[in-house]
């Protein structure tokens, strides 16, 4: 709770000297767990640049690409991927990280713009058709119906090669241009895919993850004559064990959950005030043009703090008045 003194132009009877500015704070509830924290191997949260948040040291390298708002409506925090197949993020070193036979890849995606008759990547390693991890949304009018897209989540392992487990669930793109959240999940030979925290497709490798010293792609195009659309992604998120489906959820509505942002939030207090008086509390930005806020009160003493809080964008440019 902060005090902040306003100097004010007399130009009515009573005027209010001082705002009390309530911080309301709050907690961010986009968190990983610390069960999962402990094998986490990489994370980009993308707020402003593509670091990865574990400390690892495998940060991206930008090429063509901005930074947009992401799915709570902070601006910065996404990466946006512009029409261009060059347009991505390149962990370079991301082959200094041992894989085995278990991996979880977790992210969020938002398309901006629809296409037709192409794979659009949000995620892979290797280029087609050598791919060795790739997280993918397709659209084809022949396998989904008209205008519907499957997504699907594909690794190579040393035993059977390159496996997807793709969607079943085929989806118009009014769906791909809200947020939504994709998984793949591998386990000693079993493929999981999950979307917004639900299993849509699975299949069956065999031996662990294939060795692959390509840099670790977000966005761009593993098959660049396909093309590349306008597309957001956001907390990618790459694990050294294999979720369950229950934690796979558990990492969804963790995510997903609403969040509590700091409020600049104002209220007000009145002094010398006549008992038993009617007053009605104005607002103005320029002292020129007043505006009545609320109903108006009655002093039962001359101290009184009023009762309501409102926002406002920078409490500085405000100033109050009893009428």
């Amino acid at each position: 709770m902060k005090t902040l003194e306003k100097v004010l132009m007399k130009n009515s009877r009573i005027y209010i000297k001082r705002s009390v500015v309530a911080f309301v704070l709050a907690f961010l509830c986009v968190e990983i767990s610390a069960v999962y924290a402990q094998n986490l191997v990489a994370n980009y949260p993308f707020n402003g640049n593509a670091n990865d948040a574990t400390g690892n040291q495998l940060n991206g390298v930008i090429t063509n690409a901005t930074f947009g708002t992401d799915r709570f409506g902070v601006s910065n925090s996404s990466i946006r991927f512009v029409n261009q197949t060059t347009s991505c993020v390149a962990v370079t070193n991301f082959a200094s990280v041992a894989l085995s036979n278990q991996i979880t890849v977790s992210l969020w995606a938002k398309f901006n713009q629809p296409w037709t008759f192409h794979s659009e990547d949000l995620l892979w390693r290797g280029l087609y058709p050598n791919e060795t991890i790739e997280i993918v949304v397709n659209q084809d009018n022949s396998q989904y119906g008209s205008g519907n897209y499957g997504s699907a989540f594909g690794i190579s392992s040393m035993g059977s090669g390159f496996v997807f487990a793709s969607s079943t669930n085929y989806v118009p793109f009014t769906v791909l241009s809200n947020w939504n959240q994709y998984v793949g999940v591998y386990s000693n030979g079993t493929v999981n895919f999950y979307v917004n925290g639900i299993k849509v497709g699975t299949a069956s490798g065999q031996g662990s993850i294939s060795s692959d010293a390509s840099a670790l792609i977000i966005g761009g195009a593993s098959h660049p004559v396909s093309g590349a659309y306008n597309r957001n992604v956001d907390d990618v998120q790459i694990y050294n064990q294999a979720f369950s489906d229950s934690q796979v959820q558990q990492l969804y509505q963790s995510q997903s959950s609403p969040i509590v942002n700091l409020v600049k939030a104002v209220t007000v207090s009145f002094s010398n005030l006549t008992v038993s008086t009617n007053y009605q509390l104005q607002v103005t930005s320029n002292l020129n043009s007043w505006t009545n806020f609320g109903t108006p009160i009655t002093a039962t003493n001359s101290f009184m703090t009023y009762s309501n809080y409102w926002n406002v964008s920078d409490w500085n440019q405000l100033f109050f008045r009893l009428h």
